[in-house]
């Protein structure tokens, strides 16, 4: 009998989005989403290092990832 695999947060993840790359449109938009995360990621720690304010280092990172994400995504989103 097959063993039922440990459910992981990661795990769910993966599961969750490897149908939706199946198709290569929703390719682009799952690689525009993870390198917004990582503008947002780097930038909130590289802000954190020169020793900005918490909460202004995570508004600014976030809206940095964000208008990245929408010009990134706005013709295909609005067309």
């Amino acid at each position: 009998m097959k063993q039922p695999e440990p459910k992981s947060g990661a795990w769910n993840a993966v599961s969750i989005f490897a149908p939706m790359v199946s198709e290569r449109s929703n390719m682009r938009f799952a690689v525009v989403s993870l390198l917004s995360m990582g503008i947002d990621l780097l930038l909130f720690h590289r802000l954190l290092a020169t020793g900005a304010n918490i909460e202004l280092s995570q508004v600014t990172s976030f809206f940095a990832g964000a208008i990245v994400n929408f010009a990134l995504n706005v013709r295909r989103t609005f067309s």
